[in-house]
C-alpha cells in the first residue's frame, strides 16, 4: 500500500502545475480531479467492455473504447492547458456522451444508467465552481427530457442489451453510485475542514506579518533614538565629523524601517499566493560586516567583545537580503545582546558547510535559554519572552519570525543552549543558520543608505 501512495505522490508532484501547487485550495482540487478521473475511468472501461460483449449494436461496440480512451487523457489535458476547468470538461463530456449513448441503446428512459447523466452536475461542482455546476445541471435536464421524448412519446428507442448483462449493469449503477456519492461526501467534508485550516493559517500569517512590522521597526527605531542622543552630544561639543556619522546612521535605519514595511507587503503577497518570494544571490560575509557595523552602538552599551571567524572563500548564498538581515540575523543578534552579561563575548562563525549549504553560527556566552522556553522558541503562540540581563524587554516574536523566513527560503535554523545555573563555564546560546548556496554570479555589493564606513572587528587572535 505504501508504494502505491508513494507512486501516486511522485506522479502528482510532477503532474501538478507549479502555480496550483503553491495554492493550497487548488492543490486540494487537483487531488479531487485525479481521484474522480481514476474512479470514473474504471467505470468507463467496464462499460466499454459491456458494450463490446453484450450490446448488439455497431455504433457503440467499438466507440465505447473510444470514449474511455479520450476520458483517460484528462490529466494530459490539464497538463497541456494548465486549466482544471478544461480538463474537467474532458471527463464530463466523454462520460456524459458515453452514458447517454449507452442509455439510448439499453432501455432508454427506464434504464437505471440514465442516473449517470444526473450525477454530472455534482462532478462539475466538485471539480470547478457554481457556474459550471449550473451549466451541467441544464445539460442533464435537457438530456433527460430528450431521452423521455424519444422513448416514451415517440417510442423510437430499442433495447439492444443482452439479457445476461442486465444484472451486471444494475450492479454497476448501484455500486458506482455508492462509491462516488460516499467519496464526494467525505471529500467535501474534508474540503470544508481543509478550508477552515487554511483560513486559520492565513489569520496566523496576518498576525505574523503585523508582528514582523512591529518587531523589526523597533530595532532601527532604538538605533535612531540612541544616535539622536549621541548626535546631540556631538553637536554640543562641535564634533561635526561624529555628528555626520550619527546622521548617516539615522538615515540608514530610517531606510531600513521603510524596507521592512516593503518586505512585509511582499511577504503577504507570497503567503497569499499572489507571487513568489524574490531570492537574490549575495555575499553573506559582506552583509555581516554591514550588520555588525550597524549594531556597534548596541554592542558598546554592554561593552561586548565581538569575534569574527569568517572563512576565506565562503560561497555566496541565495535568499532575500533584507529579510535575512532584518528578520533573521538581526533578531538573533538582538537576543545575543539582550541575554549577554556586561563585558561578554559574542562569536560569529561563517563557513561553507557543504556543496549546497553555508553555515552561520552566532554564539553568545550569556545566561542561556531554559529548557521550557527552548522547546517552544519557534512557536508563535507560546509565551517565550523574558527579561534580559539589564531588564530589557521583548515580545517573543523574533525567533518564530526568523524560523518562518528561513523555511520560506529553503534554509534551516537550529538552536542549542545551556543555562548558567547548570553549566558555569560553557553556558550561553548558539544559533546555527543554514543557507542555500548560490551558483549565480554576484551583483556588486550595494549598502543600503549612504553609509560607506567599514568597521573591522578584531578576530579571535587579537
Amino acid at each position: 500500500m505504501n508504494w502505491i501512495i508513494k507512486l501516486y505522490h511522485n506522479f502528482y508532484n510532477k503532474f501538478i502545475d507549479e502555480k496550483h501547487q503553491l495554492d493550497a485550495i487548488m492543490s486540494y482540487r487537483v487531488h479531487l480531479f485525479l481521484l474522480v478521473t481514476i474512479v470514473t475511468g474504471l467505470l468507463m472501461w467496464v462499460y466499454a467492455f459491456l458494450s463490446f460483449y453484450f450490446i448488439d449494436h455497431i455504433s457503440i461496440k467499438y466507440l465505447g473504447f473510444g470514449y474511455a480512451c479520450v476520458h483517460i487523457t484528462a490529466p494530459l489535458a490539464y497538463r497541456w492547458k494548465r486549466s482544471l476547468v478544461f480538463a474537467s470538461y474532458v471527463i464530463l463530456i466523454t462520460g456524459g456522451l458515453f452514458q447517454l449513448h449507452f442509455c439510448l441503446l439499453t432501455g432508454g428512459f427506464y434504464n437505471s444508467t440514465l442516473v449517470w447523466v444526473a450525477i454530472l452536475p455534482s462532478i462539475a461542482g466538485v471539480l470547478t465552481n457554481k457556474k459550471h455546476a449550473l451549466i451541467w445541471s441544464i445539460v442533464a435536464i435537457l438530456s433527460m427530457f430528450t431521452v423521455f421524448i424519444l422513448d416514451v412519446h415517440l417510442q423510437l428507442l430499442n433495447n439492444y442489451l443482452d439479457e445476461r448483462a442486465r444484472t451486471m449493469t444494475q450492479f454497476l449503477v448501484t455500486a458506482g453510485m455508492i462509491v462516488l456519492n460516499s467519496a464526494f461526501t467525505l471529500l467535501l467534508l474534508g474540503k470544508d475542514k481543509f478550508k477552515n485550516e487554511i483560513l486559520h493559517k492565513k489569520a496566523l500569517s496576518k498576525q505574523n506579518i503585523l508582528r514582523i512590522v512591529s518587531h523589526d521597526i523597533s530595532t532601527p527605531l532604538s538605533v535612531i533614538k540612541l544616535s539622536i542622543a549621541r548626535a546631540y552630544k556631538s553637536f554640543m561639543q562641535a564634533d561635526f565629523t561624529d555628528l555626520e556619522k550619527r546622521l548617516k546612521v539615522m538615515e540608514k535605519n530610517a531606510l531600513k524601517m521603510g524596507k521592512t514595511i516593503e518586505s512585509s507587503r511582499a511577504l503577504e503577497s507570497v503567503e497569499s499566493g499572489k507571487k513568489d518570494l524574490k531570492l537574490d544571490s549575495f555575499d553573506l560575509g559582506q552583509l555581516m560586516d554591514s550588520i555588525l557595523l550597524n549594531n556597534k552602538d548596541m554592542f558598546d552599551v554592554k561593552e561586548l567583545k565581538i569575534i569574527q571567524n569568517f572563512n576565506i572563500g565562503v560561497q555566496p548564498i541565495m535568499g532575500n537580503r533584507h529579510m535575512v538581515e532584518t528578520q533573521v540575523i538581526q533578531n538573533i543578534i538582538n537576543n545575543a545582546i539582550k541575554f549577554s552579561c556586561q563585558g561578554g563575548v559574542i562569536v560569529f562563525d561563517l563557513r561553507t558547510f557543504s556543496d549546497e549549504m553555508v553555515e552561520l553560527c552566532i554564539r553568545d556566552h550569556g545566561i542561556g535559554i531554559p529548557e521550557t522556553i527552548l522547546q517552544n522558541i519557534f512557536n508563535p503562540l507560546a509565551k517565550t519572552n523574558r527579561e534580559g540581563t539589564r531588564g530589557e524587554t521583548g515580545t517573543g516574536f523574533g525567533m518564530p519570525i526568523a524560523k518562518h523566513i528561513m523555511d520560506l527560503m529553503g534554509g534551516k535554523i537550529i538552536v542549542e543552549s545551556r543555562v548558567k545555573e547548570s553549566d558555569a563555564y560553557e553556558h550561553g546560546t548558539c544559533f546555527k543558520l543554514y543557507f542555500k548556496v548560490s551558483h549565480k554570479s554576484l551583483p556588486p555589493f550595494k549598502e543600503e543608505g549612504e553609509l560607506e564606513e567599514v568597521l573591522t572587528f578584531k578576530n579571535a587572535n587579537s
